[in-house]
């Protein structure tokens, strides 16, 4: 008889147990898991020492390096890109005209030559949108090109 009775009991310790496991992961998902480092990492690119594909964007100029996700070839005076980086983060930045667009070699490139999935280096800024553009600031570059991969 007494069998019988030890087996709810240690049901309901398991339950208790499991419970408070439920509300340990609870608060830890709501404090970010507890690591204690809220510091965001940026790299930094070794040949202009500006941050290099920023999680949050500096208020300075920064280095975007990734493939070219979506692109906008019109007007060809002002291409939009979507760059996607290897963390997964997506940048859209408004480039010089398609003319002054070139290889990383200093080989022009045609505009029916872009395609998705080319990589693509940019030196980037934040400036103040205009008229043609839904968005409060525009991502800019002056100097977007195309990396050929050997």
């Amino acid at each position: 008889m007494e069998a019988a009775y030890i087996l709810p009991k240690g049901n309901l310790l398991m339950k208790i147990k499991l419970f408070l496991l439920f509300l340990l992961l609870c608060a830890m998902t709501a404090c970010g898991g507890g690591s204690g480092n809220d510091e965001t990492i940026t790299e930094t690119d070794p040949d202009t020492g500006l941050p290099l594909n920023p999680e949050t964007l500096p208020d300075g100029p920064f280095i975007v390096e990734g493939n070219i996700a979506n692109l906008n070839l019109t007007p060809q005076d002002k291409p939009e890109f979507v760059i996607r980086v290897a963390s997964g983060k997506t940048y859209r930045i408004r480039s010089q005209p398609l003319s002054n667009t070139t290889y990383d070699d200093g080989e022009t490139i045609i505009p029916s030559a872009f395609t998705q999935g080319m990589r693509v280096r940019a030196t980037v800024v934040q400036i103040e949108a205009d008229g043609s553009s839904g968005r409060i600031r525009l991502m800019v570059s002056e100097d977007l090109t195309i990396i050929k991969e050997p």
